[in-house]
């Protein structure tokens, strides 16, 4: 759904402000791109009829809440309030930044919009580029996740909320959920049915749709999971979706192709897998870049979202994705638990006993602990000192590298260092980055992905389990391995292991490379980022084999398609302007 407000507050009358679809009540607007999975709740609370849409229900929670609405609701949201008699704008989205939310401030105005390209098109010329996130982008490393590659615009935070009037604007996070340590112990088994009802209530929710719904399977224990407990809804519930269809990427002949994982899941389920040769040519970005930003249509792990094509064939809008699974059930902190707990005998166990231990493993497990309890101060200058910038970055934006840093993620008070350390995983910058571009990219299809994982009920509950009821930590220990086995295939809920795509990518660079190399011959447009000589020799050296690691594939990658979008947005800049 598109959304799009602007704001003129050196005006009064009805032409200053827009709001695109928007519903008003009592002098109160509101333009919406929202799922919510509490809204029955919610109008049982506001005392409104079943049939109220969602925004209205929207205004009238602002109406009885004001901004403290974001915390009653849960869901996939953005959505922009206008208050007519306070002259005061509320722009807010969903804790994990689910549903984009871009906004842009200029000459005492403000435009919010779902669609980045309504917010560059309301600029005379292309905007100014924000060099930051260019680095970002070229070094893999994301620092700032509400930048986006124009300085003038910027996404409103994952989890935030915006209040914008004629004195300025203020920003605030309100997903910092307090988590209440309970005095009662119930024993793991109890946790894992809890967990395993929310899981499948999480799915169910996001099942909910007027047209074909698509799951994205990998043959990873999340996504895989989310498929079996699609077709247990869909057989045991009654649950009414107009077709169900898994979709895969598959990569035949690298050793990340997971075809034997994915049949597995496929003779569990009762509806047909579709897949995609991930390992086939596509070089959209380079060739035919979009304006959001490079890259935008080709994933760095090695293929392409061919999802959205099938999706696209198939009349589905929707499609739902286990990201989110490794960040919420990864184990760690659990023996600096221990420790901080005094349970010392226990701890030595786990650093030096643990099943298939060996002195490799062992110090791995040491050094993990060692970081945990050092000071976060020390663990930064550790990592400054450890940075090395690349020669082919030019000198001003090494020194832009340079102080790049990950901001801290709101802390949360009352749980365990396994549940803080959960809690850091899921607000990370790396998480908040890859669910805003899945998103990006298929709204420009009209088409959002839905992670069951990320859901509001699953997470405050998973942070409420003690540390003492999670699995032992180990090689692909999860917390919800054990509580969804009886949703999977063996294979799968047995499987310790997962794929490394750095044959993916180096199989996509290498395939793409006389498209690459073209781009030296030629204007070269990231002078400002890129020194054209020292780039073009590291491409070489990457290769012909003398440059390895999966970073040097990505930065290959990110610096063809960096060129290729620069030369891209500079036509359409153009284009614009009519020459």
């Amino acid at each position: 759904m598109s959304l799009f407000a602007r704001v003129d507050w050196s005006s009064n009358g009805p032409e200053s402000r827009q709001l695109e679809g928007a519903v008003w009540i009592n002098h109160v607007a509101v333009s919406a791109d929202a799922r919510i999975d509490n809204a029955a709740e919610l109008r049982s609370t506001l005392k409104v009829g079943r049939d109220t849409s969602i925004p209205e229900l929207l205004v009238r929670a602002y109406l009885e809440w004001d901004d403290q609405l974001c915390q009653r609701i849960a869901g996939d949201f953005a959505f922009v309030i206008w208050d007519e008699s306070r002259r005061r704008l509320l722009a807010a989205r969903d804790p994990f930044g689910v549903r984009p939310l871009f906004y842009r401030f200029g000459n005492d105005r403000i435009w919010f919009s779902n669609r980045l390209r309504r917010l560059v098109d309301t600029f005379g010329g292309m905007p100014a580029l924000d060099d930051q996130r260019v680095v970002e982008y070229l070094l893999g490393t994301y620092a700032a996740p509400e930048r986006t590659f124009f300085r003038d615009i910027r996404e409103v935070s994952a989890g935030s909320f915006l209040i914008a009037s004629s004195s300025g604007a203020v920003s605030q996070h309100y997903w910092a959920p307090r988590i209440e340590p309970s005095g009662r112990r119930s024993p793991p088994i109890e946790y894992g049915l809890e967990f395993q009802r929310l899981f499948l209530q999480a799915v169910h929710r996001r099942l909910i749709s007027s047209g074909p719904v698509m799951i994205h399977v990998s043959g990873g224990l999340d996504s895989s999971a989310i498929a079996c407990a699609a077709d247990i809804l869909k057989r045991d519930s009654g649950l009414s979706i107009p077709s169900l269809r898994g979709v895969s990427g598959q990569y035949p002949g690298l050793d990340c192709d997971e075809s034997t994982y994915i049949n597995a899941v496929a003779q569990r389920v009762g509806f047909p897998i579709e897949s995609w040769d991930e390992t086939r040519l596509d070089v959209a970005d380079i060739v035919d870049p979009g304006l959001e930003e490079p890259g935008i249509r080709t994933i760095f792990r090695g293929g392409t979202m061919g999802d959205v094509a099938i999706a696209r064939t198939n009349g589905a809008s929707v499609i739902l994705s286990g990201l989110g699974g490794d960040q919420l059930g990864t184990v760690e902190g659990y023996i600096k638990d221990l420790i901080s707990n005094g349970k010392w005998r226990e701890a030595i166990d786990e650093l030096m006993f643990f099943p298939k231990a060996n002195t490799r493993s062992r110090i791995r497990r040491l050094t993990r602990l060692t970081q945990q309890f050092a000071p976060a101060w020390l663990l930064q200058m550790r990592t400054k000192m450890r940075r090395r910038f690349p020669k082919w970055l030019t000198g001003e934006m090494r020194s832009l590298a340079a102080e790049l840093a990950p901001p801290e993620v709101p802390p949360i008070s009352g749980v365990s260092n396994v549940q803080r350390y959960t809690w850091k995983r899921l607000m990370s910058v790396e998480t908040l980055r890859n669910v805003s571009m899945m998103n990006v990219h298929a709204s420009l299809h009209e088409m959002e992905y839905r992670f069951p994982f990320l859901d509001k009920d699953l997470i405050l509950f998973s942070l409420s389990i003690p540390y003492e009821a999670w699995p032992r930590p180990g090689a692909y220990a999860r917390l919800h391995r054990e509580a969804l086995a009886d949703l999977l295939p063996t294979e799968i809920s047995e499987r310790m292991g997962k794929a490394e795509f750095t044959s993916a990518l180096v199989n996509k660079v290498r395939r793409a490379s006389r498209s690459i190399m073209a781009l030296f011959g030629t204007d070269w447009a990231s002078g400002r980022y890129l020194d054209r000589e020292q780039a073009l020799s590291f491409c070489r050296g990457v290769l012909d084999g003398g440059i390895v690691g999966s970073v040097a594939w990505r930065q290959v990658w990110a610096m063809a398609t960096l060129e290729a979008w620069l030369r891209g947005i500079l036509a359409y800049d153009a284009a614009e302007k009519g020459n």
